[in-house]
């Protein structure tokens, strides 16, 4: 492969000429090119409902209080919802979900609010609370060649006998 290098180099014919000016800008368009920019991570919101109850799912805005989505969960059913989130791999996905997301949350059942949960996102401990971004599981994979993942907030039991606003 040298010698053929050489040899193609050293040729001073119009071949020649054109095999260097074609190799220079190849190298050319190598060294410059774009850098890779690092495409984001994309990751569904699924809801869990682990009662035995038909529930509704209410999100609002916080600062004028308009109605923004709703999602009805069967009986212990998971719903995977329209709504993702693209986070880069340092970013964590549940703080950058809140970053975009309604101030509010109310659950029903038969039409009764069973729950509201208020912003802002916080680190609690072991409370299950929709803006305790501890409360969030997030799995990282998914089959779907588009989806890089999910992170889910479930409903349990225990939320709807609270019978209070938090």
């Amino acid at each position: 492969m040298k010698k053929l290098m050489k040899y193609l180099t050293e040729i001073n014919t119009l071949i020649g000429r054109q095999i260097k000016a074609l190799v220079a800008v190849s190298l050319l368009i190598i060294c410059t090119a774009c850098p890779n920019i690092e495409d984001p991570l994309q990751y569904d919101l699924v809801l869990d409902n682990r009662t035995a109850a038909e529930i509704e799912v209410k999100f609002y805005n916080n600062k004028d209080g308009a109605f923004g989505e709703s999602y009805l969960l069967s009986p212990f059913t998971i719903k995977k919802t329209s709504f993702s989130v693209g986070v880069f791999e340092n970013e964590v996905v549940v703080e950058e979900f809140f970053n975009s997301w309604y101030g509010k949350t109310r659950v029903f059942k038969n039409d009764s609010l069973m729950i509201e949960w208020n912003s802002p996102a916080y680190y609690g401990g072991s409370e299950n609370h929709f803006y305790n971004i501890n409360a969030w599981m997030v799995e990282n994979s998914h089959p779907s060649s588009f989806i890089d993942g999910t992170f889910t907030f479930t409903i349990y039991p225990e939320d709807l006998e609270q019978h209070q606003t938090k």
